[in-house]
């Protein structure tokens, strides 16, 4: 991830907010996102008639953050899906 960089602020805004850290330039290193992703998104039709179809499809997700700062952000997702088509 590229770090943040922001314009600088008045001089008023600075006395104003002056108690506060806005240094964001770490901001980058705070989670290392390695993200595998395997996902079978192809449509599956078979048509019952000229009309009508069925579709099924699959998709699977995998994420693994290597390097957690604030959660962990690991973990698997599938879905599994199945519909009908009607063509007009």
């Amino acid at each position: 991830m590229k770090s943040i960089s922001f314009t600088p602020i008045s001089d008023e805004a600075a006395t104003t907010l002056g108690f506060e850290d806005y240094n964001l330039t770490s901001v980058h290193d705070y989670s290392d996102i390695d993200v595998s992703r395997l996902e079978f998104t192809g449509n599956m039709g078979i048509s019952l008639t000229k009309m009508l179809g069925l579709n099924f499809g699959f998709l699977y997700d995998d994420y693994q953050d290597n390097d957690p700062y604030l959660v962990d952000t690991t973990g698997t997702y599938y879905w599994i899906y199945g519909g009908f088509s009607i063509k007009f």
